[in-house]
């Protein structure tokens, strides 16, 4: 039978191995089912429908030219992986009968449209029933994952019945054209992967300081002028947003105001705060040119622009960004400031709250309803607003708290490389936090205040207290300004302490040494690493200190949790172009869609990515991804020759810097723009290393036995794979040498691979740890954690789990 569950890498039989060495970790019932999102409920019957090479495809009851259009598809994926060998002897035919009871309910009443589905699969054949043609679109896009096909070309539907409907109203994707332009044909391909996903929201962000791509006839100097002759033609729009509803999918426009908007001033100054001139803006980051919200051409503009774009976007809703606002030409013009103090505004807030409303009005005036970052909620605008929050849980909970409604974009930042178990704990309606700081008499704790600079930005600062009872512990963090969170993986050995805690970074993992009232260390974001300093300020042996109350959000009634609509990753162009566009969105937007999709309760993260390892497969063989394709291609075009296979094994042992490291280092490089290259090696990478993630799982597997020999061999065959690489990279930057930047990195490979293997020996009893050696190995391990072309050598951190295992 075709087996999904592979690592999307490149010709690494070694690794299948290991993979299959984790195989044991499904669940042994549902192991050769490869879906996501899982669905509410699934009953596997005792047998398998063989699918004949003739399938009758019938509907009853409601039909559309839409629902024939994806059933056609079906049997076109269901092709993709043969038809040979499928007669059946019983019958000529296999039947598909699609039940749909109704057309959907009116295009205002989009939040209410009903996707939900029941599926059956037995002897007589596939019944798919629904209530409206959604519930049919996601039922069909689950029976084309189920098939499988024997080693004989025979193909099959297990028996079961499903059951399912998804969690959220609203998920969806973010994709930036306005940074990077990217061409039509790609963007129906990533199309074709969210309908795949059951993904049902585009939001097309389509202006900024540095492109507006849409062509406009009321206003044409905006493309014109403002896109570098790089926009989408109206029939191109139509096609798109025809495309995108084919299979399920709504699309909504963002046109940035009143910030954002060099694109703008660039086609009509005239409109913006202060007197030009003003051009397309290269850099990026957050820029001045800001419309004018006292003047009335520019309510006229957005009416008359509104018009025309709704004629093109006909979903109800309409995203107008607001966010960033950068208050220095209203605070430099006197007439907005004047206007300000007569109408007794508070400031540049208020100003554009008095904006936010006069769009709201002519947005309604033209059948839609108003969408925004967080930036825009206020009481004076109508509850059937939608903010989307890049702020994070604290700001979405507000709004509805308030009675507003939103969506959820923090932790789904998808521009930002990130483990894909990151973005899977990341549930826009999360559990509450338990109440950490009741204390016990016989508990003593101690609270650390901390701070830790990054690249860019201001440092981050907090406090963290840990409480101890009888050799347990556990403990609670406070970030400046940000609700309490509870620590997990606690473990403290001596005077060094490691927690984990997800935050709006990514995941952070510090690892502090607490000497007298100092600490000291480092903290891990995602796979990046920055220096952390910090002193005791409370605990229950000094006197008068109480242990800190924090920010603990309090739990959301039901009617709150229900305006959660839902969430959306967000692909955002800095970094991204259309050779890489699939590389940074797949494989994982399913774990994403998934959280959006499937009950609370599914979220085993190893089960996840074993799943996901085999649908990365499945989307490029059958819906037509290019996620591997992308990193295969990126290579070869990086050397003169077809052996990129030097590059594919430095490829096992590091990758991108996470979190927005990448765009900090570019950014203190002066390298943050539009023109910089985005053909490295670093781009060729995947967003999360699974060969490390896999050796990371041998590891801990083999530190519980290390009489297991199996295990032992394949991680000493792995590193030795990787000490070997260095010559033969530097073989290949000998005709390739562009390529000389990478030796520094395969040269911490290979001193942190060669450390790998002496730590076994000494584990395993053949050598002796003395401090010198530990304290070598640990500057190894610390170098090799340092971001250098804009990568880190992710094999530092397992390696560093041995190096702990060996000091012991």
């Amino acid at each position: 039978m075709v087996n999904w569950r592979k690592l999307s890498l490149v010709g690494l039989a070694l690794i299948l191995q290991m993979a299959i060495v984790y195989a044991a970790l499904a669940n042994e019932e549902y192991d050769d089912l490869v879906l996501m999102p899982w669905p509410q409920t699934l009953e596997r019957g005792d047998g398998q429908l063989i699918l004949s090479n003739v399938i009758d495809v019938r509907f009853t009851d409601y039909r559309s030219s839409r629902l024939q259009h994806n059933a056609n598809r079906l049997l076109e994926q269901w092709a993709q992986l043969g038809n040979e060998g499928s007669t059946r002897a019983s019958r000529d035919k296999t039947l598909v009968e699609i039940n749909v009871s109704r057309e959907a309910l009116s295009h205002e009443s989009v939040l209410q449209n009903d996707e939900s589905y029941q599926l059956s699969i037995n002897a007589e054949g596939i019944l798919l029933e629904s209530a409206e043609p959604l519930g049919a679109i996601r039922g069909m896009q689950t029976l084309s994952q189920l098939l499988q096909v024997s080693e004989q070309g025979v193909r099959s539907l297990p028996y079961m019945q499903i059951d399912d409907h998804p969690r959220f109203k609203w998920r969806g994707v973010l994709l930036d054209s306005a940074r990077h332009f990217i061409p039509l044909d790609v963007i129906k391909r990533q199309l074709d992967g969210m309908a795949s996903a059951k993904m049902n929201v585009l939001h097309w962000h389509l202006t900024d300081d540095q492109g507006w791509r849409i062509e406009s006839k009321s206003y044409p100097k905006l493309h014109e002028l403002g896109s570098d002759g790089l926009y989408y033609r109206q029939d191109e729009i139509r096609e798109l947003v025809a495309y995108a509803y084919d299979r399920g999918i709504r699309v909504i426009p963002e046109v940035d105001m009143p910030g954002h908007a060099s694109a703008i001033a660039a086609a009509y100054p005239e409109l913006i705060s202060l007197p030009g001139p003003y051009e397309i803006e290269r850099q990026w980051g957050i820029h001045q040119p800001t419309l004018n919200p006292i003047n009335e051409n520019v309510y006229q503009f957005a009416d008359g622009l509104f018009k025309e774009l709704s004629e093109l976007f006909p979903d109800p809703y309409f995203h107008i960004g607001g966010d960033e606002v950068d208050p220095y030409q209203w605070n430099k013009n006197e007439a907005i400031q004047a206007f300000i103090k007569r109408h007794q505004l508070k400031d540049y807030k208020g100003m554009q709250a008095h904006f936010n409303q006069r769009v709201e009005k002519i947005l309604a005036s033209h059948g839609k309803k108003m969408i925004g970052w967080d930036e825009i909620f206020h009481p004076s605008l109508s509850k059937d607003i939608v903010i989307q929050s890049w702020r994070g849980h604290d700001s979405l909970n507000h709004v509805v708290r308030e009675g507003g409604q939103g969506i959820l974009s923090t932790g789904f930042y998808i521009d930002q490389p990130q483990p894909t178990d990151y973005h899977y704990r990341n549930d826009p309606n999360p559990l509450p936090v338990p109440k950490l700081d009741n204390l016990k008499p016989s508990e003593d704790w101690q609270t650390w205040f901390f701070t830790m600079p990054r690249l860019r930005g201001s440092a981050v600062t907090g406090q963290f207290t840990l409480i101890k009872n009888n050799g347990s512990v556990r403990g609670f963090i406070d970030f400046a300004g940000r609700s309490r969170k509870a620590l997990s993986g606690i473990e403290i050995v001596g005077n060094k302490v490691r927690f984990n805690v997800d935050t709006w970074m990514g995941p952070f993992s510090p690892v502090i040494t607490l000497n007298a009232n100092k600490l000291s260390g480092y903290g891990v974001v995602a796979n990046g690493h920055y220096n952390i300093t910090g002193e005791l300020i409370g605990g229950s042996d000094i006197e008068g200190s109480h242990i800190s109350l924090g920010v603990v959000n309090p739990e959301l009634s039901q009617a709150e949790q229900d305006r959660i609509l839902g969430a959306e990753a967000t692909l955002w162009g800095e970094n991204v172009v259309a050779d890489v566009m699939d590389l940074r969105l797949w494989p994982r937007t399913y774990a994403i869609a998934e959280r959006l999709w499937s009950a609370r309760e599914v979220n085993d993260a190893e089960w996840m990515y074993q799943r996901l390892e085999g649908i990365s497969e499945w989307s490029e063989q059958v819906i037509g991804l290019e996620h591997n394709k992308q990193a295969r291609q990126g290579m070869q075009r990086l050397v003169s020759s077809d052996d990129i296979e030097p590059l594919a094994i430095l490829a096992e042992a590091v990758e991108q810097a996470q979190y927005y490291h990448r765009h900090h280092t570019r950014a203190k490089a002066d390298n943050y723009h539009q023109a910089s290259p985005l053909d490295n090696f670093v781009d060729t990478l995947p967003v999360e290393n699974l060969t490390t993630r896999h050796l990371n799982q041998l590891v801990d597997t083999w530190l519980a036995d290390t009489t297991n020999k199996a295990n032992e061999q394949a991680i000493s065959s792995l590193l030795s794979r990787w000490i070997n690489n260095e010559k033969r990279l530097e073989e290949l930057t000998k005709t390739n040498p562009d390529l000389s930047y990478l030796m520094p990195s395969a040269h911490s490979v290979k001193q942190v691979s060669a450390l790998g293997l002496s730590l076994i020996k000494i584990i395993k009893g053949k050598n002796k740890m003395t401090l010198d050696m530990e304290k070598n190995a640990r500057k190894t391990l610390v170098d090799a954690m340092q971001i250098q072309a804009e990568t880190v050598v992710s094999a530092a951190y397992v390696v560093e789990k041995l190096l702990r295992h060996a000091s012991a």
